[in-house]
């Protein structure tokens, strides 16, 4: 349906000169439809200005653009990276613009759709955006009759002057202008061409506009500044005789004072975007290519550099300068010269990364104040002792009771959590320590005189326990030599069952290690055990911070000791040094429970194979590399081929991507200490699920380091690992040493015996370090046992070699000796 309308009505045309000036009826009658026109473009014309190509059917066709998720069968879409590819499954839109490293994860037949792979997706979105929704073109109405024009004022061809709108003496408008309804342009104005001047904004006299200029409605450009002094008591105005110039392809947003010099010019340069109601005072320099967020105020004689950002309400001082690209963040007070190429918040404004280390201090002012109450109650009741120790006056039992069982301690000890034998422990301690100066025998008990063999006597002792099951296998070790533990879990890694079998126990969050400092502090510990895996993982999560929201401790600790590398040994000795500016010792758990330890030899019936010896001999090496590299304690070998390396993800893990690999199964493992293994943390673990998961993956040999690995619950693995047919064997340096000489020499049995004995003078002296007086003895006796069995078993040896008795054994191993 169609409707039909005459418009008649008086304009003002241009025709000529700008000076010739003549009335003109317009008469028209137009058609509207009832509806605006639709511009629809297919798939393959899409792709075809996007200079790529159609995955799918490109004969779809859109007529409109929107998000996603919220697109129907008719609209473009875009996704911007492989995050967003879910999206493209769900949508209903048919044509989809795609990242091109997606391209191949993605099958357009299957979803029906129509997809256009490009390199920059948002880009080209906003590019077919423009063809599908084009500006409307711009009419030609003239100078309407209702607008006041001056007769001296100047008009270039094409412009147009709406109803209601005053241009004043002396004006001059390039071409192509678009004057809004109630516009005023004061007298001597000056506006370049292709400016558009939106309702009801004021210019005052002698503003100089540039080319391609817009200025939204009922902004204010070129009004008198806010300059008075005072004087006799009377504030008196000051005359502001200056100008306003804005350069070339400025938008001013709506509601914007840019107030006039008061000599001179304030100027707002090239390029620079104004948002709505940003307040510009006297004789300010806005640079080139500025962005002003709404309800900036810049105060006068102020100037800013290039590519300058101000965030929304930022406040800037007068006779301020902004260097280039800097940024003043949202409700930032500036008050003086800000360097370019940072970001200043705050006010007042300062660097960005200190006003949030202040904002983090502040928030936990009310937490600092509850620890300084603590900390002055501990310092009282630790002078109460100095004293007693150093006058010899003691404390009355009562008042000993008081302080123990006080209100103030309650967060130190829980009483109805500790067993009664272990506060009778501490009682009787106490009152035998107040005898110690009686007995030269016994040391006073004090924070800086715990001496070494302290950790074997019974004592507090402090767990951070992580994932798994050994922080509670440690804490049975303590409690049952007469410990006391006081658990402190990381929340979400740590095991719920340590809150049963810790004397006391609480959760505490990842990245809060001034918190856990707290805790040890009020539960009177001293020594500290780190137990169990930490999950390294949470680091690389998107928006970590914002999941881990640590505190000012883990920030400080991870800026001055973790900012190099991410290593394990790194940031868990970082961890430890902070805990040690407070006072606290870390020990190793193996110090309370070395039964946990394994031992050398074979853990199960079944025993590795020859070939899986040389799989042994070959990962060992290999795995004590990565230790050393601090990568990690893992290898997967098979077939002296490394399926995989442990990393970030831990063991299991490591061995799930080695079934994987390795369909046929039947691999090794070897997992080993670093060489620089600190035995505080990260010591090597294996249990039942290590097992477990090498069953499941198809693995058939576990060879551990003897003295330095973990077994948690041994009965249970080796029962496990004989049921399944995987052999555990614990293993150490030497003894592969020596089963890779005999696999040597029995390897070639047309050498040479010149080269046999060269051999064997390598493998006796072939360790790079200093050995023990009495460690080449008993290389020279492995060396011998070594030829002996050689030589009587059929192993490839020469004749010259086969005939020797144990003499001439000892005497070819003397003269080895001699030569080195």
């Amino acid at each position: 349906m169609h409707c039909s309308f005459s418009v008649q009505m008086p304009w003002i045309g241009v025709v000529g000169d700008r000076e010739t000036i003549f009335l003109q009826d317009f008469s028209r009658e137009a058609e509207m439809p009832n509806s605006l026109p639709m511009l629809t473009l297919s798939a393959a014309r899409i792709a075809s200005e996007l200079n790529s190509q159609v995955l799918g059917n490109g004969d779809l066709c859109v007529s409109g653009v929107e998000f996603i998720k919220r697109a129907t069968a008719t609209d473009l879409a875009f996704i911007s990276s492989e995050k967003y590819i879910a999206a493209v499954a769900e949508t209903a839109a048919s044509v989809i613009i795609i990242p091109q490293s997606v391209a191949d994860r993605l099958s357009a037949e299957s979803l029906s759709k129509a997809l256009i792979p490009v390199a920059e997706p948002e880009a080209a979105f906003l590019s077919i955006a423009e063809l599908l929704h084009p500006e409307p073109p711009r009419r030609r109405l003239g100078i309407s009759a209702q607008a006041s024009v001056s007769e001296s004022a100047m008009i270039g061809t094409n412009s147009n002057i709406h109803p209601f709108a005053v241009v004043g003496d002396r004006v001059v408008i390039g071409e192509d202008c678009e004057i809004g309804p109630g516009v005023v342009l004061g007298e001597g104005c000056i506006l370049g061409d292709n400016v558009r001047i939106d309702a009801n904004t004021v210019l005052y006299r002698d503003v100089v506009v540039g080319n391609d200029v817009i200025i939204h409605a009922n902004s204010v450009i070129g009004s008198d500044g806010f300059g008075y002094r005072t004087v006799d008591g009377q504030h008196r105005r000051l005359p502001h005789v200056g100008r306003v110039r804005i350069c070339d392809n400025v938008e001013i947003g709506a509601g914007v004072t840019v107030d006039r010099a008061k000599m001179g010019e304030t100027v707002i340069g090239t390029g620079t975007k104004i948002d709505n109601q940003v307040v510009i005072a006297h004789n300010c320099q806005v640079g080139p290519h500025n962005l002003l967020c709404s309800q900036t105020g810049i105060a006068g004689s102020s100037s800013t550099g290039s590519y300058v950002v101000c965030a929304g309400q930022a406040g800037i001082a007068d006779h301020v300068h902004l260097g280039d690209g800097a940024i003043i963040g949202a409700k930032a007070g500036v008050h003086r010269d800000m360097p370019g190429g940072q970001a200043y918040l705050g006010s007042p404004a300062r660097n960005a990364a200190e006003h949030t280390r202040e904002v983090m201090v502040i928030k936990r002012l009310p937490e600092m104040r509850s620890t300084l109450k603590d900390l002055v109650k501990q310092v009282a009741m630790l002078q109460l002792e100095v004293d007693r120790l150093t006058t010899g006056r003691t404390v009355e039992s009562d008042e000993r009771e008081a302080a123990w069982t006080s209100p103030d301690r309650e967060h130190c000890i829980s009483r109805n959590r500790m067993p009664h034998e272990n506060r009778e422990y501490f009682r009787t301690t106490s009152e035998h320590m107040n005898s110690a100066d009686d007995n030269p025998d016994i040391l006073p008990f004090s924070r800086s005189a715990l001496s070494e063999t302290a950790v074997m006597t019974p004592s507090r002792i402090g767990l951070l326990a992580g994932a798994g099951r050994f922080p509670v296998e440690f804490v049975e070790a303590a409690r049952s030599a007469g410990h006391y533990v006081y658990g402190l879990g990381i929340a979400g890694m740590a095991s719920e069952e340590l809150a049963d079998v810790c004397d006391d126990f609480r959760f505490a969050p990842l990245a809060r290690i001034g918190k856990a400092i707290r805790l040890f502090h009020r539960a009177d510990v001293q020594r500290i055990v780190m137990a169990g895996k930490i999950e390294k993982t949470v680091l690389f999560h998107p928006f970590r911070w914002l999941r881990l929201l640590p505190d000012w401790r883990t920030i400080h600790m991870w800026f001055r000791y973790a900012r190099e590398n991410k290593k394990d040994d790194t940031l868990l000795l970082a961890v430890i040094r902070e805990f040690e500016r407070d006072g606290f010792r870390f020990d190793s758990a193996l110090d309370y429970a070395p039964e946990l330890l394994v031992k050398h030899g074979f853990l199960t019936t079944r025993k590795p194979t020859t070939a899986q010896w040389r799989d042994i001999q070959f990962g060992w090496d290999l795995a004590r590399e990565m230790g050393r590299l601090d990568v990690g304690q893992t290898v997967v070998v098979n077939d002296t081929a490394v399926i995989a390396v442990e990393a970030i993800e831990g063991t299991d893990r490591c061995i799930r991507r080695a079934g994987e690999l390795c369909r046929r199964g039947g691999f090794t493992v070897v997992k080993v200490a670093k060489p620089q293994q600190d035995m505080r943390f990260d010591v090597p673990t294996v249990g039942v699920e290590t097992i477990k998961t090498m069953h499941e993956a198809g693995g058939r040999v576990l060879a551990i380091e003897a003295g330095m690995t973990i077994i948690i619950e041994p009965e249970e693995v080796t029962r496990l690992a004989d049921r399944f047919g995987i052999s555990v064997v614990a293993v150490n340096a030497e003894e592969l040493e020596m089963r890779a000489a005999a696999w040597l020499c029995c390897r070639r049995p047309k050498e040479s015996d010149a080269d046999r004995s060269d051999l064997l003078r390598f493998w006796i002296w072939r360790t790079p370090h200093p050995l023990p007086d009495r460690q080449p003895v008993r290389r020279w006796h492995t060396a011998g046992r070594l030829m002996n069995g050689l030589c009587q078993g059929n192993c490839g040896m020469s004749a010259s070699f086969r005939h020797l008795s144990r003499p001439g054994i000892r005497q070819m191993v003397g003269s080895v000796r001699q030569d080195c």
